[in-house]
């Protein structure tokens, strides 16, 4: 399926993260090795790239603490490839240092939405339509039901594809896809939108 411009192409915050890569400064090469990303990074960052080269615009909702998710996200990695405690504040420093690049670029390139109060609907189609889920709590969660809500709500020629690892999201995909008139893609699939 080719990209087209009449879509709109939005990733949730979870996902916009994935885009954070970490170059390893050269002295702590050795004990990190030279690059840390999170799984799928190569896959939502081949789409960002995609789009971008067709001048798509690119949209995530509007996170309210962005930064600090990206921040964990960088800890929970960097713990994953062992006690980084070791290299010292230089080397924090360093790495928060791009974090904070890599949040100020995401907000000067990326299309923002807001989310919607207005979810009373959208959360009695979920509990009409409750699944069983591997994650705690099958119906999403009120901010999960604020992206759908102005997801639904933005104009829109084409198709609305959504890419989300959240499993209330990819769990209720065709209801979705029937009820709200959008398309959610996994994130780990992402890259076949290409």
């Amino acid at each position: 399926m080719p990209l087209d411009n009449s879509n709109i192409y939005t990733f949730d915050e979870c996902s916009m993260l994935k885009l954070c890569k970490i170059i390893v400064p050269g002295a702590y090469v050795v004990f990190v090795g030279c690059v840390v990303k999170p799984q799928n990074h190569d896959k939502v960052n081949a789409l960002v790239v995609a789009l971008d080269a067709r001048n798509i615009p690119i949209k995530f909702f509007k996170p309210s603490n962005f930064e600090i998710n990206s921040i964990k996200l960088v800890d929970e990695l960097l713990q994953r490839i062992g006690n980084v405690q070791m290299l010292g504040d230089v080397f924090r420093s360093e790495i928060l240092e791009q974090i904070e690049d890599f949040c100020e670029k995401a907000h000067d390139e990326f299309d923002f939405i807001e989310k919607s109060d207005n979810i009373e609907l959208i959360r009695q189609l979920f509990v009409d339509n409750e699944r069983e889920l591997t994650r705690e709590g099958n119906i999403p969660e009120d901010d999960d039901l604020k992206i759908l809500a102005a997801y639904q709500d933005e104009s829109c020629s084409g198709t609305k594809f959504f890419i989300s690892a959240d499993e209330h999201f990819w769990g209720y995909d065709d209801i979705i896809s029937s009820n709200c008139g959008i398309v959610v893609v996994k994130e780990w699939e992402c890259h076949n939108l290409i």
